[in-house]
């Protein structure tokens, strides 16, 4: 490894960690703003934990599909265009799912552009969330902190060009792939089991894509 890279990788691994840590202790204190709600007449306190958690899997979808579909079209190398491109797909796939067993989370969050029941589990019966309620609001914040983090991941590597864009790429993807199974292996005892199910199949697939992205890593280390 030459100087040049080690030092790309370091900056990027500080980077990624000041990220990773405002964005835990940021959904801390959500939680606890939702949880300082329970005492309010008429709310659903595990309900409104679980669509909390339903949204920040949303939000971490969408990061992960804008992020895989930039590097698509700026790599040259056909075996990260195609991880890209398998990413991609699997984490629309995965937001698919949370966007039935819960619509209005995603119309909250304005992902996907299905017709959305107003109900939770796709019906027109069940509780919905406005923009106002507690719920509403930490998940605007969730959404702005994702926001700003895809602003300061695109920022950080559009500057790197040809190997070493796709060393950055694949960075990021087992930073946030390793964050990612952290948050789903808590969240194993939350919700209803229908929830529960796309918990283990996000857990199932991320674990494809983080051990695919070491993989390619680890090639790519050993060609320079």
């Amino acid at each position: 490894m030459n100087l040049l890279h080690a030092t790309h990788l370091a900056h990027l691994a500080i980077i990624l960690s000041q990220l990773y840590y405002s964005l835990a202790t940021g959904q801390e204190q959500n939680i606890r703003q939702i949880q300082l709600s329970q005492s309010q007449p008429h709310q659903h306190p595990q309900e409104e934990i679980t669509s909390f958690f339903v949204g920040s899997l949303m939000l971490m979808n969408e990061g992960t599909i804008k992020m895989s579909e930039f590097a698509a079209e700026k790599s040259s190398n056909d075996e990260i265009v195609a991880f890209a491109k398998k990413l991609s797909e699997g984490h629309k796939d995965l937001n698919e799912k949370l966007q039935a067993l819960a619509p209005q989370i995603a119309q909250m969050l304005e992902i996907g552009k299905k017709e959305y029941a107003t109900g939770f589990r796709g019906t027109n019966s069940g509780k919905t969330f406005s923009d106002n309620s507690s719920l509403g609001k930490v998940l605007k914040i969730q959404k702005r902190a994702s926001e700003i983090y895809q602003q300061s991941s695109n920022k950080m590597i559009e500057s790197y060009e040809g190997q070493d864009f796709d060393m950055a790429f694949l960075g990021m993807q087992i930073g946030a792939h390793t964050w990612a199974m952290a948050e789903l292996k808590a969240m194993e005892s939350v919700g209803s089991p229908h929830f529960q199910q796309i918990v283990e199949d996000s857990k199932s697939k991320i674990q494809q894509h983080l051990e695919e992205a070491q993989r390619l890593s680890n090639k790519f280390e050993d060609d320079k």
